[in-house]
């Protein structure tokens, strides 16, 4: 089944009815082009693309609400991996908020993100999206309010460049930042070299595990 353009990640909605396909289009980066998301009808004999839902530059990470109809298509928007003078380069990664209305999704609004905005998850009830952002090493969290994705609190700072999100309470995912960073503390004081994971397991309802790759714990 071809998708389109360079499919980059695939999901399925929680009724199962539709599959959803990032279409990166320029091979894991932005380019300037408006790139689209695919909707596959999972109901039909015959499964195929039934739509393309155009989203913008470079969707790259995705998820799906486990309890409702959305969907959220991260695009990197040539924000942090591209030159500063390329006429598509942006500040921010955009967030896209797809909607299911029983026939395919719908692109229902959007909001702007940290710079190099790639893994994103829902937690297990739906109303929280956590993002994670290369640029500014930071977990960001949206609350999902109706057709809106409304940002809570403060960024989360994290001792290391790239996070891995699976689902999980918005205090799970705390709790394993800053076991995250006190990890990070007392592998500085005692001078090893190694790099970084922290691991909180039965978090609530749901496991969640936050990794920070290319951190160097050293006392340099």
């Amino acid at each position: 089944m071809i998708t389109g353009v360079f499919p980059y990640n695939a999901q399925f909605t929680s009724d199962g009815k539709f599959g959803i396909v990032n279409n990166n289009g320029a091979a894991g980066s932005a380019d300037g082009q408006a790139d689209t998301v695919a909707v596959i009808d999972m109901m039909l004999d015959s499964r195929r693309v039934i739509d393309q839902v155009t989203v913008g530059d470079a969707p790259d990470g995705l998820a799906v609400n486990p309890t409702a109809g959305y969907a959220i298509p991260l695009l990197t928007n040539g924000a942090g991996n591209v030159p500063k003078n390329a006429f598509f380069h942006h500040d921010h990664a955009i967030a896209v908020l797809l909607k299911s209305d029983g026939k395919t999704m719908r692109n229902v609004g959007q909001t702007e993100v940290g710079t190099l905005s790639e893994v994103i998850a829902f937690s297990p009830e739906g109303r929280f999206v956590y993002i994670g952002t290369w640029g500014e090493q930071n977990l960001v969290t949206l609350r999902l309010e109706g057709d809106k994705l409304v940002p809570v609190g403060t960024p989360l700072k994290l001792p290391g460049h790239r996070c891995r999100c699976a689902a999980a309470r918005p205090n799970a995912w705390r709790s394993a930042a800053l076991r995250f960073q006190r990890r990070y503390r007392r592998n500085r004081q005692h001078g090893r070299e190694r790099k970084g994971r922290a691991t909180s397991r039965r978090a609530g309802d749901g496991e969640i595990t936050a990794h920070a790759f290319g951190q160097s714990f050293d006392d340099a």
